[in-house]
C-alpha cells in the first residue's frame, strides 16, 4: 500500500510523486484560467515543471552548502556562472538527477576550492582576456533541444555574454581576494561548459 494525497477531490500517487506529475496537477487546477489562443497549454506545463526542478536544484544546493558552512560563498559563484549561463548557454545534463549531482558538485565544491585559492590578479586579468576570446568565439552555446539559428539573436546573445561577464568582472576588484577568487571559479564553471569539446552529459 502507498499513500495518496487528495486535494479538491484529485489524488496524487506519492509513490511516483515528481514534477511531471506536480506540474501535471498545477495544470489541472489553472487551465480553465489559461487563454489557449495566446498560451500552449503543453508549453505552460513544461515551463512549470523546469521551475520546479529549479526549485528542487536550488534546495539541494543551498542546504548541501549550508551544510558544509559555504553558503554565502557559494551564492557568490553561483552569481558568476549566471552572469555567463544565462545568455551564453553551455551543456546540459540528459537528466536532472546528473545535473543536480554536478551543480552542486560544480558550485560548491567551487566555493570551498576558491576560499584556498590564492588568485594573483595579474592571472585573474589574463583569464578574463582567455574568457572573452572563448565568449566571443563559442557563445552562445545551444543544444540540440534549444538551437539558436538566428545569426543575430546569436550576435546579440553573446555580445550580452560579454558585457555582463566584463561589468562583473570590474565589479569584483571593489573586493578582496576572496570575493575574486569565488567570481573567478563560477565564471570557470560556465565556460567549461561553453566550450566544444564538451557533449551533453
Amino acid at each position: 500500500m502507498y499513500q495518496k494525497v487528495s486535494k479538491w477531490g484529485d489524488e496524487i500517487n506519492i509513490k511516483k510523486f515528481n514534477s511531471h506529475e506536480l506540474s501535471k496537477f498545477i495544470i489541472k487546477h489553472i487551465e480553465k484560467f489559461i487563454d489557449e489562443e495566446v498560451y500552449s497549454i503543453s508549453k505552460v506545463r513544461l515551463g512549470i515543471e523546469i521551475m520546479l526542478i529549479n526549485i528542487s536544484k536550488f534546495i539541494v544546493l543551498f542546504i548541501t552548502a549550508y551544510l558544509l558552512n559555504v553558503l554565502v560563498q557559494t551564492i557568490i559563484v553561483l552569481i558568476g556562472f549566471a552572469f555567463i549561463r544565462r545568455t551564453g548557454g553551455g551543456i546540459h545534463a540528459k537528466t536532472s538527477f546528473r545535473c543536480t549531482v554536478f551543480s552542486v558538485g560544480g558550485l560548491v565544491l567551487g566555493a570551498i576550492v576558491a576560499l584556498r585559492l590564492n588568485l594573483n590578479i595579474g592571472i585573474y586579468l589574463i583569464a578574463l582576456i582567455i574568457f572573452n576570446i572563448i565568449v566571443y568565439k563559442y557563445a552562445p552555446r545551444d543544444t540540440e533541444k534549444n538551437p539558436i539559428k538566428d545569426s543575430k539573436k546569436r550576435i546579440r546573445l553573446r555580445n550580452i555574454t560579454l558585457r555582463n561577464m566584463n561589468l562583473l568582472a570590474l565589479a569584483s576588484l571593489f573586493f578582496d581576494k576572496k570575493v575574486i577568487s569565488l567570481i573567478f571559479i563560477g565564471f570557470l564553471l560556465a565556460i567549461i561548459t561553453i566550450l566544444p569539446m564538451n557533449k551533453n552529459s
